[in-house]
């Protein structure tokens, strides 16, 4: 029998972009093994506090800063399938895929097929994927307009009381 897959945290310091995402038992463990890279570990120099419990080295000291948030939804999936749209998912900041501008969804970032997309890059098809009534009223905007002639009656029946352009002396045709 399978063993079930260990809880996915992402772990990084607050307000930076440096979560990576971690498989892990526990929040402690989780942000240990962020914070795995102590280079006194085997080799302690206790004068100048680096190495054992209390070591002041960078990733010993980084690993007090750290936060760990807990992920089920990525529980078992491979760390290479989580993509910047599912970053998106869980309500943090995501690179864009089309033009590598840092996006999140206060701010109009959109999860397509996985992918981060920013506001500035979305396209129409999109746009009915993550909002079609928006799509709608974009696809409207960009039909042509027919223009009215003198000869073209207004909603009352009335004829329009300016010159269509080929009735003005050197207009079009």
């Amino acid at each position: 029998m399978a063993k079930p897959p260990l809880p996915t945290w992402i772990v990084g310091t607050p307000g930076e972009w440096d979560h990576e995402v971690i498989r892990a038992a526990t929040r402690e463990a989780a942000i240990a093994f962020r914070a795995e890279g102590c280079e006194f570990e085997d080799d302690p120099d206790e004068e100048e506090g680096l190495g054992g419990p209390n070591c002041v080295c960078e990733d010993c000291t980084a690993r007090g800063g750290y936060e760990a948030t807990r992920v089920p939804q990525w529980d078992g999936r491979p760390v290479n399938s989580i993509g910047g749209g599912d970053w998106l998912d869980i309500g943090n900041e995501a690179i864009c895929s089309r033009c590598d501008y840092e996006t999140a969804k206060e701010y109009g970032g959109h999860n397509i097929a996985g992918k981060a997309v920013c506001e500035d890059c979305m396209t129409l098809a999109d746009w009915d994927i993550v909002d079609p009534e928006y799509a709608a009223e974009l696809r409207a905007e960009q039909e042509p307009h027919t223009p009215v002639s003198s000869d073209t009656p207004n909603a009352e029946g009335e004829r329009a009381s300016h010159p269509a352009p080929s009735e003005i002396e050197g207009g079009r045709p």
